[in-house]
């Protein structure tokens, strides 16, 4: 079998994951959590990808002078996370609930992006990204489905049977557990969608695609998840910004136009169709960061985020190093953790809701920052890299920045989840393969 054969089995093989992520669960379960199961899908997957590029006819050899920065960055942060595992409060190589970030998840993480940066050709990249965004139409429909009141599978209702608390009310989490990890997800697929609308060159794929950006908008405005319309809107700014700089941009600004329009349209005709005032829901957004602002000892912005940042931000010198351990933030934050903890907390709380301050007190500082010099590596090698591509390159190159900005931006207020995280993975992936096919060649 030749190589070119193992990268295309590869490229189908990630596509096909890809598509079908979303429905790895198992519905009859009495556990309300999807991503209980997903981790497991992800790990095999892993697994899977690792040995079918083994078995290559000429294994792409990865010496240490081919290693780029962004991949040393990411090793160095697997390796910490290991350290933080073994001196951990408590072990978890894997997860529970909706908090997965054991080290067996993050390798998992770590091959699914080595594929997509080495693996796979630049050729495939857009076919594979057009594969994501036409699937996401099914989650999305289904999150639509139950804003309206229809719960298909018996694990939806678990939620609400087993903790009142954590009624979602008319907010739509379609397959992946919560609101704002739907949310999460919809901010890459929705600003994917968008970058393959605006460079599609056949009517019929214009309105393909205009189409599954409805749908995608509907889900995301559905879900009522502040951070991810935040997170799409800076994936929008960061499209139009690139955008601008486009060679055909006069095309573009006229689909640009169509797009606003009819997006606007959408808004109004779901706020009449719907019991949710939208516009309400989002002005709650400037209002949160006056009260900020103004009461910064109130902690119930950002629906008691703030509480849980201050709250936990001086946590983090006592585990300045190595982190708590993966998996653990729900042992250091309880109610013993403050006096006023029952006045903004009425529920378990798991996770920091902020990925970065999760990182930084379960994993450590130096940890954190590995992860955030990675961050900026790979997203700057894209810049850099869609200044010197042609057209097409440059068009694609430029959603899936977009994407990835949107995705870190909505961050800022939830974690990195089993269940939406391969996808940014496998962006940030494609972003790095720029620039390491591009080494690579003049080697």
């Amino acid at each position: 079998m030749n190589n070119d054969a193992v990268s295309g089995r590869l490229a189908v093989l990630l596509g096909w994951f890809a598509m079908l992520y979303p429905y790895f669960i198992y519905p009859m379960d009495q556990t309300y959590y999807y991503a209980n199961t997903k981790a497991y899908y992800l790990i095999g997957f892993a697994w899977l990808l690792w040995t079918v590029q083994w078995f290559r006819t000429e294994p792409v050899r990865c010496t240490l002078s081919n290693v780029k920065p962004a991949e040393w960055l990411l090793l160095s942060w697997l390796l910490l996370a290991g350290f933080s595992t073994l001196q951990g409060i408590r072990l978890s190589l894997i997860g529970y609930q909706t908090e997965h970030q054991g080290v067996a998840v993050l390798l998992a993480y770590v091959v699914l992006y080595w594929a997509a940066s080495r693996w796979i050709s630049r050729s495939m990249q857009q076919k594979l990204v057009r594969w994501i965004v036409l699937s996401s139409t099914v989650p999305a429909l289904y999150g639509i489905a139950q804003h309206f009141g229809m719960k298909l599978l018996p694990q939806d209702a678990l939620p609400e049977a087993h903790l009142p608390q954590y009624h979602f009310e008319l907010r739509s989490w379609s397959l992946f557990d919560n609101p704002d990890y739907f949310g999460a997800y919809l901010v890459m697929m929705f600003i994917l969608a968008l970058t393959c609308y605006l460079t599609a060159h056949k009517r019929l794929d214009v309105l393909l695609y205009a189409a599954v950006i409805g749908i995608l908008c509907t889900a995301l405005l559905y879900s009522s998840t502040r951070s991810a319309w935040v997170g799409a809107a800076a994936g929008v700014i960061t499209l139009v910004a690139v955008f601008a700089q486009s060679r055909d941009r006069r095309r573009q600004w006229k689909r640009w136009s169509l797009f606003a329009v009819t997006c606007c349209l959408l808004l109004v005709v779901l706020a009449q169709a719907s019991d949710t005032d939208f516009v309400s829901r989002a002005a709650t957004i400037p209002a949160d960061i006056k009260k900020l602002i103004d009461q910064p000892d109130d902690g119930s912005a950002g629906a008691s985020r703030w509480y849980i940042w201050r709250t936990t931000v001086p946590l983090v010198k006592d585990y300045f190093w190595l982190g708590s351990g993966p998996n653990t933030f729900g042992q250091l934050f309880h109610p013993g953790i403050a006096a006023d903890y029952f006045a903004y907390i009425r529920h378990p709380v798991y996770d920091a809701n902020n990925d970065y301050v999760q990182i930084a007190l379960t994993m450590g500082i130096p940890a954190l920052l590995a992860y955030l010099l990675f961050l900026v590596v790979v997203l700057y090698t894209g810049v850099r890299a869609a200044r010197h591509a042609e057209r097409e390159p440059y068009n694609m190159l430029s959603g899936l920045l977009a994407a990835a900005i949107g995705y870190c931006v909505q961050a800022l207020f939830n974690i990195s989840v089993v269940s939406v995280a391969p996808y940014f993975w496998i962006i940030m992936g494609f972003i790095a393969a720029h620039d390491i096919r591009s080494t690579q060649q003049g080697q």
